[in-house]
């Protein structure tokens, strides 16, 4: 079955809670964010949807380089959005390129959803990619 790009990003929605991907990677509503600087640390299975695999394919790391980048990776900013849930979004600088990653920890479902990678546009970060610029 092949069902259009937009359809696949509702059904991941409404299957695992995220709001927008907008609003997730690309800014939208960023007030609820809050400003992080720790380690990323892997706690549960990874859980990925065909969308990550399609931006993987653009962005061109394998999935097996994309799991160690993951261990390398900085959080930089959270969301609580249940006392399951947790969004954060993690800084990856070891690869060709930074790239910023939206992971969702859900400790009820004792998984970690990776929502999408994409690569930051400087015009709206800091020079170390860490902090949007007029936000949190």
């Amino acid at each position: 079955m092949n069902l259009p790009v937009d359809v696949l990003r509702t059904l991941y929605i409404l299957i695992y809670g995220v709001v927008t991907l907008k609003e997730v990677a690309m800014g939208g509503d960023v007030s609820r964010y809050r400003a992080a600087s720790r380690p990323y640390v892997k706690r549960f299975e990874y859980v990925y949807s065909l969308h990550i695999f399609q931006k993987l394919r653009l962005i061109d790391p394998g999935l097996a380089e994309f799991e160690q980048l993951l261990g390398e990776g900085e959080v930089i900013e959270e969301l609580c959005d249940s006392p399951e849930q947790t969004r954060v979004l993690i800084l990856l600088i070891e690869w060709t390129r930074p790239l910023h990653l939206v992971v969702v920890i859900d400790s009820g479902r004792q998984e970690e959803r990776v929502v999408t990678v994409y690569e930051p546009r400087p015009s709206d970060w800091d020079a170390q990619l860490r902090r949007r610029k007029g936000g949190s």
